[in-house]
């Protein structure tokens, strides 16, 4: 009985089949045998064409995968390339291995996301940890251990905080910089620390209303301060009153100028308004005024000492012999560079020739008195050559840099008196040395 209920069963499905084939394509969830028509979740996929859930809209090929522990593209992988990047820190002291990144959606355990550990063995070893100045070991993952001197500022690295840099230790003072570094690793930089060194200071003022001048009562000696380096603006309310800004209304009664005085006013009494001259403190100093040879604008033209009272001649001395080219001289209350106050020079280009110079036989007035190689100090010798026989006498010499007429460079006459007798004599029977040969 039960095998024939069995094969009735089977009968019927066969029949089922068979004479069901036209209803295949009007049944949306018909097994095909290789998957289902059927689209359960709605999600546009069925098993057909790839969807590996079909009980979950979330999860088919054309879904883009997400950290959720499903494989949403069903590429056979779950949260592929997603997530953080993860390092084992295997000593537990919060800083991982950077050779063991790993990427993540969930924190896998014994993991952390910094990856800063030189040595993930020993968690007294990791950045930030104390070193033991005695200690080589690299405890703080610097890349130097606690003994060493990197910079050789001869401040240990344990010690040093900045030890890459030999300006920069405990034993450092603090200057004024652009990067307010702390050179003295304290943990205050420039003038927020009492050991700056103050020949590095600026003085600077507020310029509360912009006139490039400020208030000296505002004034900052310090790395950082106010916002110009001027001060002395006697009303800073006020653009138009500043140093040196213009007087020329003589009827005005504000001291724009702050130099103490008003345009209109005549301080020191020479008969110039002090918007009429450069300085209203000085009865000296005014238009009318002589310039003097003391380094001030006496007659206020812009200019100082120039032909002044008391003005020198100077004249360039190119040579540096201590005597300047006449035809150089200006006449000046200040030697200009390279001038001096003797002339005299009649070759500024030749160190020995100058008034006074020693006169030698070169051609040359060395001593620029009018007269070439008089009195030399290295004359030649010439011999004094009295019967123009060309034989000079040895005895008469005359000393001279050029030859002398009657003279000769020859000193072997041996009778001066009388021309047939010289060493180019002929020696006749008369009892004489004809030809001063000695015989």
């Amino acid at each position: 009985m039960f095998r024939l209920l069995i094969g009735l069963s089977l009968l019927s499905v066969v029949g089922c089949r068979q004479g069901g084939e036209a209803q295949k394509d009007d049944d949306p969830k018909l097994d095909t045998g290789n998957g289902t028509l059927a689209d359960e979740d709605g999600d546009g996929w069925t098993t057909l064409d790839g969807d590996c859930d079909d009980n979950n809209a979330q999860v088919n090929p054309g879904t883009a995968e997400i950290c959720d522990g499903l494989d949403n593209n069903c590429d056979g992988v779950a949260d592929e390339n997603l997530g953080t990047t993860w390092y084992q820190d295997a000593d537990g002291d919060t800083y991982g291995d950077p050779a063991t990144a790993e990427t993540k959606c969930l924190q896998p355990d014994g993991s952390v996301q910094d990856a800063t550990d030189c040595n993930d063995a020993d968690n007294t070893i990791h950045p930030g940890a104390e070193e033991n100045c005695e200690d080589q070991v690299d405890r703080n993952c610097d890349g130097s251990a606690g003994y060493s001197d990197l910079d050789g500022d001869g401040v240990a690295a344990c010690k040093d905080c900045n030890d890459n840099d030999a300006a920069v230790s405990p034993n450092a003072q603090e200057i004024c910089d652009a990067g307010n570094v702390d050179e003295d690793c304290d943990n205050l930089a420039d003038d927020a620390d009492a050991s700056v060194d103050t020949s590095t200071y600026t003085t600077t003022y507020t310029d509360a209303d912009g006139d490039g001048y400020g208030d000296d009562s505002t004034a900052v000696t310090a790395c950082d301060g106010g916002t110009v380096i001027f001060g002395g603006d006697c009303n800073d309310a006020d653009a138009a009153y500043y140093p040196s800004a213009p007087e020329t209304d003589c009827t005005d009664p504000n001291d724009y100028n702050c130099d103490g005085a008003t345009g209109y006013t005549d301080a020191d009494g020479d008969g110039y308004a002090a918007c009429q001259e450069c300085d209203d403190s000085t009865a000296a100093v005014n238009p009318g005024a002589t310039e003097q040879c003391n380094f001030i604008d006496d007659d206020c033209d812009g200019s100082v000492d120039e032909d002044g009272v008391g003005a020198v001649t100077w004249y360039a001395d190119v040579d540096s012999d201590g005597y300047g080219d006449t035809a150089t001289g200006t006449v000046a209350c200040n030697a200009p560079v390279g001038y001096i106050s003797t002339g005299g020079d009649c070759d500024d280009a030749a160190a020995g020739t100058y008034p006074g110079a020693d006169e030698y036989c070169d051609g040359v007035d060395n001593n620029c008195d009018g007269s070439i190689d008089e009195n030399a100090l290295n004359p030649s010798l010439w011999y004094v050559d009295a019967d123009g026989d060309s034989f000079g006498d040895p005895n008469n010499t005359v000393a001279a840099c050029d030859l002398p007429a009657g003279a000769t460079a020859d000193a072997t006459d041996c009778d001066d008196s009388n021309a047939t007798i010289s060493p180019a004599g002929t020696e006749v029977c008369n009892g004489i040395d004809d030809d001063c040969d000695g015989s």
